[in-house]
Order: structure tokens, then sequence, then C-alpha cells
């Protein structure tokens, strides 16, 4: 019963509807997915830009900036390699990476009520046969920590998306195929020729046959002659006339 003085409202007759817009325009903003909902990975993923992405793999300088955003501040990252290349390991290196994180962010915090720190461990390898680029296979080492603090960060932000440093996409060597030397192979024997001291050109006429171009030697025949290589450094018997390395034999 309304109190006197106060009129009495009929809502059939004195109020004019609303229209539902009106509460979606106010509704509660749709929280971001934690760490435990399926549509985790595609969230993260998100969060990336173009320039951070190869063929949507995330390179590492997006992990650690995506890291940041959305787990908090990096407090450490020590990459130390393992394994360093040798004839023995066949060229391989292998690194680890630890990375620390204070977590302060709501999505990562999952049952935490106060910020927390994490350290996570990863490890990864780099040789010629998982690394596309010269540019990148000259330098297994770097490449080795690289991918080892990708998968680190990986980790940390649990995405199973490898890191664009992680995937070699190696295609069908044509020339290995049809057994002529490829360019793999080719990198191989100057790099080792350089390290030993040896003119490439006369170690590779230095055998019966004699080559007047570099696609007339075998695919076979370029593994035997980074086999010789390999003996002539761990024997230290590099015969006199095939010594000197010249930079420019390729001219």
């Amino acid at each position: 019963m309304a109190k006197k003085g106060i009129a009495e409202i009929d809502f059939e007759k004195d109020i004019e509807p609303i229209e539902e817009s009106i509460f979606k325009e106010v509704e509660q903003k749709p929280k971001d997915p934690t760490m435990l909902d399926p549509e985790w990975e595609a969230f993260v993923l998100s969060k990336f830009v173009a320039s951070e992405l190869i063929k949507g793999r995330p390179k590492v300088i997006g992990l650690r900036r995506v890291v940041r955003l959305l787990m908090g501040p990096i407090l450490e990252s020590i990459s130390l390699p393992v394994a360093f290349p040798s004839l023995d390991n066949g060229q391989r290196c292998t690194a680890t990476c630890s990375v620390t994180v204070l977590v302060n962010k709501p999505a990562v915090l999952e049952s935490h009520q106060d910020p927390y720190e994490i350290t996570v461990t990863d490890s990864s390898d780099a040789w010629h046969e998982n690394v596309t680029g010269i540019e990148f296979i000259r330098y297994p080492v770097a490449m080795a920590c690289t991918r080892a603090e990708g998968r680190a960060l990986r980790k940390l932000l649990s995405i199973a998306t490898p890191a664009a440093e992680e995937v070699s996409d190696q295609l069908v060597d044509v020339d290995s195929l049809n057994n002529i030397i490829n360019d793999n192979q080719i990198m191989r024997i100057d790099i080792k020729c350089e390290q030993l001291n040896i003119d490439v050109w006369k170690f590779m006429n230095h055998g019966k046959k004699k080559y007047n171009k570099v696609k007339d030697i075998r695919f076979d025949t370029a593994a035997k002659m980074l086999g010789a290589l390999v003996e002539y450094e761990r024997n230290d018997n590099i015969p006199e006339e095939i010594k000197g390395y010249n930079p420019d034999w390729r001219e």
C-alpha cells in the first residue's frame, strides 16, 4: 500500500518501455581468459603484432614483450651453451636458458592472491641440418641460445606454437636428389677450409679427378671431401701444396 502523499504508479500506463539495447551498452566487458581456459593460446597469439610473427609463429623478441604484457616483468634471463660444436658431435651446439618472471597480472595469477616469482628452464640445439639460412648456420651457439630462450618463454606463457627461430623450413634439396653437390655442402667445405687454412680449389682438385666448376662435383663425392677435411683436422696432416685459404676462390 502506497504511503500517503506519494502517488501510485501504474506501470501499465504511466511508464514508457525501455529498449533492451540501453542495458546492453552497460553490460560488463567479458574477462580475458586465464591459463586454465582452452581459449588461452589463441588469446596469447592475438597479442603479437605482424612484425613479431613469421608464418604465424612468434619471434623471440615478441615473446619477451608478451611475457611482460600478460605475466609481469622479466627479472632475469640467462642463456648458456652446454655443448659446443665439435667434430665428435657433428658441429652441433646445445644451449639452455633460464627465465625468471615476477607474475603480477590477473590472467596468470590463477589461485594466487599475491604476485610471485617463477623460473622456467629449457634447452635447444642448432647445427647445419636444422638451421635455415647461411647467416644463421655460421653462428650455431647464438642460434641455440635464442632457440632455448624461445622455448623457455613459450613454457612461461603455456603455449604450444613454436617460436619462429625454432623452426627450420628446409626445402627438398633437388641437388642431392640428383647427386650433385648442394649449397650446404659447399658452405661447410668453405668454412672448414677457412678454419684449416686450406685453398678450397686446390683441395677439391687434389684427387685424381679434376673439376672446372663446383657443380661438377657429385653429392657423394662432396660428402667424402668433408670426411677428408675432418681427418686433416684430427691428424694435423694437411699437405703443404693445398695450404693457404683464399676467400675469393669462387671467382
